[in-house]
């Protein structure tokens, strides 16, 4: 990887979604897509916590399309986007949190998917992963998801990660 110029981050290398399962995410989300009516517009896929890219790169690479990404992070979206300029993508990151992202890319049809997995951080117990622990806590942003029209800022008040 060095001698491609990739860079790793602690965070991103500790919480990166591994190929298997983002290739399995992918070609389960196309099965599911193959089965919907086309409304004649192309599925909008975004993935609203980026961190290190791999499964935004691996969703737009299996589905041929733009994944819209967005990450908060500074360092993790100067590092992410060095490394997918580095390969063939169709990854599109956006540096902002994930209310920016749903307001600029608001549902539009039933093929339209959007990825919620914020940082695990402190989710990770010793009795397993808790999903109320993430930043935001992955309730809230199901919550997000599911109000109507776009959304401006984080109504509960997280950080906008």
């Amino acid at each position: 990887m060095e001698a491609v110029g990739i860079r790793l981050l602690g965070r991103t290398v500790i919480e990166c979604c591994v190929d298997d399962y983002a290739v399995a995410v992918a070609d389960a989300l196309a099965d599911i897509h193959a089965t919907l009516p086309d409304n004649g517009t192309e599925p909008l896929v975004a993935d609203l916590f980026c961190g290190s890219g791999n499964f935004s790169h691996h969703l737009g690479t299996r589905l041929g399309i733009p994944v819209h990404a967005t990450e908060l992070d500074v360092d993790v979206h100067d590092a992410t986007r060095h490394n997918l300029s580095r390969i063939t993508t169709t990854t599109r990151l956006h540096l902002g949190g994930y209310a920016d992202l749903l307001g600029k890319h608001p549902a539009r049809g039933p093929r339209d998917t959007y990825f919620v997995e914020p940082p695990w951080g402190p989710a990770f117990t010793p009795a397993g992963l808790d999903l109320t622990r993430t930043s935001p806590p992955v309730p809230v942003g199901l919550l997000l998801l599911g109000q109507a029209g776009p959304v401006s800022g984080d109504p509960a008040g997280y950080p906008s990660y």
